[in-house]
């Protein structure tokens, strides 16, 4: 949902409300998403655009686990399912890797081995246009990513430093669409080291929007830390990546502890028109005032792919 604030950003939360089915047929006129003011806006019909929506997950992993492109079959039938459920927006998480071909990736997959970096970008682009062709918003989220080397193989703390790179394609590829955003990264955070019980790496805003610190080279959900680190890349960088397209399209940026801290958003937001605040709704939120200890770890949170 969004939440309107005394300054002209919006706020998304990733979990979006699944609804009741309706009875009227959907609209299917492809939405022109802008950021207005306060508020999101359609440009097509000058309506204000609240989403009600779903995360679609396979993109990210199914790739580099021998699933295939995506192991959830993105079907008519699948589309008619959302839409019977009045959703209007689906946020696809991507994998840097399989988009670029890093680190040998796509892997081969049973039952089609012939998995190529063309096919992925082309399975993601096909699912996208016909959801937009049914009238729904497409949100383009970086879920996994890992520097050259590294495969990309879950979340980790921060985007490395051909994350500009992937923005680059992605924003080149679909600047022409507007009826998507671009989420620049899933959910940054600090590190939890469970030999130490402390946090190796603890993300400061200033971290978060111009890069440059270093963050350990592993998932948050790997239970043994190798000492192996990459120099991040900023919000900033990956902003100028998308805008030196050409693409104007709103973008979300997620906020600290797994995007529940957003105390120092505004602050440290980029120069730009068409910003969306990032917003993750965990069980347990962090606060402002929380020290960095008493935040969430991996080990406390619930958490979701």
């Amino acid at each position: 949902m969004f939440r309107h604030l005394r300054t002209p950003i919006l706020t998304v939360a990733a979990a979006m409300a699944l609804l009741f089915p309706v009875a009227a047929a959907a609209d299917t006129t492809a939405a022109d998403l802008r950021v207005d003011g306060k508020v999101l806006r359609d440009m097509s019909n000058g309506e204000k655009f609240m989403p009600r929506g779903v995360n679609w997950p396979s993109f990210e992993y199914a790739c580099v686990q021998g699933w295939g492109y995506s192991n959830m079959e993105a079907t008519p039938e699948t589309v008619q399912a959302m839409l019977d459920r009045n959703i209007n927006t689906v946020r696809i998480p991507l994998n840097q890797d399989c988009w670029l071909g890093d680190d040998g990736q796509p892997v081969s997959a049973f039952p089609d081995p012939d998995l190529t970096v063309p096919g992925y970008q082309a399975a993601v682009e096909d699912f996208v246009n016909e959801l937009i062709d049914e009238g729904m918003a497409v949100v383009l989220d970086l879920h996994w990513t890992g520097r050259p080397g590294s495969v990309a193989d879950g979340l980790r703390p921060m985007r490395d430093q051909r994350s500009d790179d992937f923005w680059t394609s992605v924003a080149t590829r679909f600047r022409d669409n507007p009826s998507l955003m671009f989420d620049l990264f899933n959910e940054p955070h600090s590190h939890w080291n469970p030999a130490i019980e402390d946090w190796d790496f603890v993300l400061s805003w200033n971290c978060r929007v111009a890069g440059g610190c270093t963050a350990p080279d592993q998932p948050d959900t790997d239970p043994v830390i190798n000492g192996t680190t990459y120099s991040t890349m900023g919000l900033e960088q990956l902003l100028a990546a998308v805008r030196k397209t050409g693409a104007t399209q709103p973008v979300i940026l997620s906020g600290l502890d797994y995007a529940n801290d957003l105390s120092g958003w505004l602050q440290f937001r980029p120069a730009d028109g068409q910003l969306v605040a990032g917003f993750h709704n965990y069980p347990e939120n962090s606060a402002a005032d929380k020290p960095a200890e008493k935040r969430r770890s991996p080990k406390s949170r619930a958490r979701f792919p």
